[in-house]
């Protein structure tokens, strides 16, 4: 019987020994642990926020960089084909070139606008073209376009054709009198002036390009380059032009 307490109380005295070598987590390390992993979250929000502001930036500077490029594809294309074969004004524009300073009688303040003769038609398929060879030995007061053409070329000169300026090829440029069906009139071309078939046909407008700043002229995205009152590229603010 004493042996059997003695055993008892030595099982006994290695249990709450075992207890007492086996300590809890005390409150200061609780609160390390978790500065520990406050740090650690914090620095990697830190870091995805930086990226994410990194990319935002990166896309807005491609989308800047693509606007300027269609604002300048667009400026350059009709510049060098300013003029093409022009023989007088063309609507609002006197000569090929019109500068537009935003303040022509003091400083430089704001945006400046331009006015451009180009030709209308190179992009349409299929071309605006003759539909016989017309000239040689006796004037030319008409030109026959081939189906569709002319009623293709009055919805871009606004519906109608008459007091428009053509041009065939840029070698003979002609004030628009009358249409009859696919046929144009204008002034006798005196020769000798001759067009063989399919010899193309242009449409000379006067265009304006101008900064718009408002929403309802940028299409909800201002401020905008405009192209005869229409949007043609997004987050342009200014336009300055030099004249030699």
């Amino acid at each position: 019987m004493d042996r059997l307490s003695k055993m008892r109380r030595k099982n006994t005295g290695d249990w709450e020994s075992a207890l007492a070598t086996e300590q809890g987590v005390t409150l200061i390390e609780l609160m390390v642990g978790a500065l520990v992993a406050l740090t650690v979250v914090a620095a990697a929000f830190t870091i995805l926020i930086t990226s994410q502001k990194s990319t935002q930036a990166n896309d807005q500077t491609v989308e800047t960089q693509q606007n300027v490029r269609i604002a300048m594809d667009l400026l350059s294309r009709d510049i060098k084909h300013a003029g093409f074969g022009m023989t007088g004004p063309v609507g609002a524009c006197a000569t090929a070139i019109v500068p537009l300073d935003h303040t022509p009688g003091g400083a430089d303040t704001g945006p400046d606008s331009i006015r451009l003769v180009v030709p209308i038609g190179t992009s349409i398929a299929p071309a605006w073209a003759l539909a016989s060879a017309v000239g040689g030995t006796t004037s030319v007061p008409q030109i026959t376009l081939t189906a569709g053409a002319v009623a293709n070329m009055a919805t871009e000169a606004g519906g109608n054709l008459t007091g428009a300026v053509v041009t065939v090829a840029g070698v003979a440029t002609a004030t628009v009198t009358s249409v009859s069906g696919n046929s144009i009139n204008f002034a006798p071309i005196p020769p000798p002036v001759a067009f063989p078939a399919d010899m193309p046909v242009y449409l000379l407008q006067c265009v304006t390009y101008s900064i718009g700043t408002t929403t309802a002229a940028c299409g909800g995205n201002s401020p905008c380059l405009l192209r005869n009152g229409v949007s043609v590229a997004d987050g342009i603010e200014d336009i300055q032009f030099a004249y030699a």
